[in-house]
């Protein structure tokens, strides 16, 4: 689905020892951090009952399906979004108050 090539899986239980907010960091093999997609929790896959999707509320440019068709490109820095990757910059978790840097307006694509 959407061209990304995106085929890795990890297939593993993982647990928490306590409850609360955690950030989750993916290496590549260049040990650079990476972009990824997951699901989590304890129900059943359904991948045959149609369902709304929700809308994207994320905050930054070019994000949001509805102002750019292209999004998932945009995501994936593939494609017409190429130009525009590099967000968000690889950030070190070592805390708690980690700032986000905002995209740089070379990262922002023009949408509607």
């Amino acid at each position: 689905f959407g061209d990304s090539h995106s085929w890795v899986l990890l297939d593993e239980k993982l647990m928490l020892n306590s409850t609360g907010t955690f950030r989750m960091v993916l290496y590549n093999r260049k040990q650079t951090a990476t972009k990824a997609w997951f699901a989590c929790c304890d129900w059943p896959e359904d991948f045959t009952t149609p369902y709304d999707m929700p809308d994207a509320n994320c905050p930054y440019c070019g994000t949001k399906p509805k102002e750019n068709p292209v999004w998932a490109s945009h995501f994936y820095e593939q494609r017409s979004m190429a130009e525009y990757g590099g967000f968000p910059n690889n950030e070190t978790c070592l805390g708690a108050d980690i700032t986000i840097q905002e995209p740089t307006e070379g990262q922002c694509p023009l949408v509607d």
